[in-house]
């Protein structure tokens, strides 16, 4: 008798759940809108409108990756670090989160709906539609956020990247690249978290353990930690302070001719930029809104870019002056209050993590090994020594 009532029950669900997916299929097909809010809009009681702070965060999203040419990890860098958060309230942006916006067809006006489905209404389990129920497909749902041409160029785009780049865009740090796992070898890659302060600190951990890969060591290493090492070792040595100066010297130097280079060449890009809009425009691609959008992007890029150009491109009058300002660079470097990339990147060669709580750091052009652990520092025998 139990069984019997077991399978009345079982057979009512099964029928109770046809029905509602059938009416719910139903309503998708009248343009009902099931889900929830999203960047750029918001949707209540079945219907999608227009979110205008939103809507133009996704514009500019779309601007950066198609028309600026910028990867999705600068471009969530780019947010966090302007202290944007999601529709969520995440602070903190990622790549893969840029990238579904790319993807999502609703900024250009169309619903694709039943991307998931349940396959046992028992378990009430949600796999992802490949195929398995036809999904409902509208198109001109609802307004569009993006013109069709810049949808289409986001899109030429990124199958271009998969085509060509290795996949994720990777953001570089002053210390990508230096940073090697004691275990298995691998680059550590830098991860952002957000205090309970506000801040975003840079934490550093091994990419395979990342990619969820066998490596065995746990540790991460801050960045901020990372670079008081370098401080620390140049503490610990006994240094000619004229010989560091001079390679200083070289090293401010080409730093300032690189700066100057760069704004130089940032300003070339823009123009030529800004060339590409009015092409795009009178081409057809692109909108004439979209064309006003993005010049005066370029614009506010440029006066920026000019207002930082005249410091870049101040020269030291003697070499005397050139002496004293790398003095105090170099003093500021050993009392921690000098934060220059460029040092970083010039001095470090390599920083090693090992599971037993010591770091190795090698700096360029020193034959010496510092060992770092929870008692001190202090310098190694030279290589092979």
């Amino acid at each position: 008798r139990l069984s019997i009532m077991a399978s009345m029950a079982q057979e009512e669900s099964r029928k109770t759940s046809a029905r509602v997916k059938w009416g719910q299929t139903r309503q998708m097909e009248r343009g009902v809108v099931f889900g929830r809010s999203m960047l750029g809009y918001d949707v209540k009681d079945g219907v999608m409108t227009v979110n205008p702070e939103g809507a133009k965060l996704v514009q500019r999203i779309f601007h950066m990756y198609g028309l600026e040419r910028l990867g999705s990890g600068r471009i969530a860098q780019i947010l966090t670090n302007e202290g944007l958060c999601t529709p969520t309230g995440n602070p903190i942006w990622t790549s893969s989160y840029i990238l579904k916006i790319l993807k999502n067809e609703k900024y250009k006006g169309d619903l694709i709906q039943k991307k998931s489905y349940t396959p046992d209404y028992l378990s009430h389990q949600k796999k992802t539609n490949h195929g398995e129920e036809p999904m409902v497909v509208l198109r001109q749902h609802h307004v569009p956020i993006i013109s069709p041409q810049l949808w289409e160029l986001v899109q030429q785009e990124r199958s271009r990247r998969d085509r060509h780049t290795v996949k994720g865009d990777s953001v570089h740090h002053a210390l990508s690249g230096k940073m090697k796992c004691g275990m298995c070898g691998a680059n550590f890659v830098a991860r952002q978290k957000r205090s309970s302060c506000g801040n975003v600190i840079l934490r550093w951990s091994c990419s395979t353990v990342v990619r969820g890969g066998p490596c065995g060591i746990r540790r991460l290493l801050r960045d901020d930690d990372a670079k008081q090492m370098l401080r620390q070792a140049l503490a610990v040595l006994n240094i000619d302070r004229n010989a560091v100066v001079s390679q200083l010297i070289g090293i401010l130097k080409a730093e300032r001719e690189t700066d100057t280079r760069r704004i130089l060449t940032q300003r070339q890009n823009l123009q030529h930029k800004k060339e590409a809009v009015m092409d795009a425009y009178f081409s057809g691609n692109i909108t004439a809104q979209d064309m006003q959008q993005m010049n005066d992007l370029y614009q506010h890029e440029l006066d920026r870019l000019n207002s930082f150009l005249p410091s870049g491109l101040e020269t030291l009058e003697t070499e005397d002056d050139t002496t004293k300002e790398i003095t105090s660079v170099l003093h500021a470097l050993l009392n921690g209050t000098l934060d220059s990339d460029a040092l970083y990147r010039t001095l470090i060669d390599q920083i090693v993590i090992y599971p037993d709580r010591h770091i190795e750091l090698t700096l360029q052009c020193l034959p010496h090994i510092f060992y770092f652990n929870d008692e001190g520092v202090w310098p190694l025998a030279p290589h092979g020594g």
